[in-house]
């Protein structure tokens, strides 16, 4: 809709809601999960996939992060982005490319850098079909390449920055970003004592 709004051709919006529907598949590491369930490992693996804890504090926030062992500052977007590249050039997407890099920076990172994450653990993650259209899978050590200089994350940054142009790239970022935020404040809304996370994949 926003893309819409905002009269892009209408093959960037659909890019645009690719992204969004793939941004938050590193999610599924199975210790993000127990994190967004308070660190209920019994619950996460019985309740499914959820994009948002619903816990307002940020000392309980922190102290189920401890819990579910899930890395201080750890990066899902990475995790998401090492889910999909394989897979990106079957992705019916009008510039896979982009589509790559809006999952890779909707956070804020990846332009072109992004902060050393020490993550020891080698855990896999994967979601079904759904949101895909296919299953997509991938490990947080495949994940950390892409920390590396010559992952290819910052080249891709600087080429869409050339065919997009200086602003023509932060503004498609923006209206994904912005949509993201709306969304999370709809399903907040919307969220039930049974269901305060969301729903993942949206």
């Amino acid at each position: 809709m926003f893309g819409q709004g905002c009269g892009l051709d209408t093959r960037l919006v659909a890019d645009l809601a690719l992204s969004g529907r793939l941004h938050d598949v590193g999610k599924a590491d199975p210790r993000f999960q127990r994190w967004l369930y308070g660190g209920d490992e019994v619950e996460a693996v019985l309740c499914g996939l959820r994009a948002k804890s619903g816990m307002r504090s940020r000392r309980l926030r922190e102290r189920a992060r401890i819990i579910a062992g899930y890395p201080k500052g750890g990066r899902h977007e990475l995790l998401s982005l090492a889910m999909i590249e394989p897979e990106a050039r079957t992705l019916d997407a009008y510039d896979a490319d982009l589509v790559l890099h809006l999952v890779a920076s909707h956070l804020g990172s990846c332009r072109p850098f992004l902060p050393y994450i020490n993550d020891s653990q080698d855990i896999v993650a994967e979601v079904d079909g759904d949101i895909a259209g296919r299953p997509l899978r991938a490990s947080t050590t495949t994940a950390a390449l892409l920390m590396r200089l010559d992952s290819g994350v910052s080249e891709r940054y600087w080429s869409m920055l050339r065919k997009f142009g200086w602003l023509g790239l932060p503004y498609l970022e923006s209206i994904l970003r912005l949509a993201d935020h709306r969304q999370s404040d709809s399903e907040e809304k919307r969220s039930t004592d049974s269901d305060p996370g969301g729903t993942f994949g949206r």
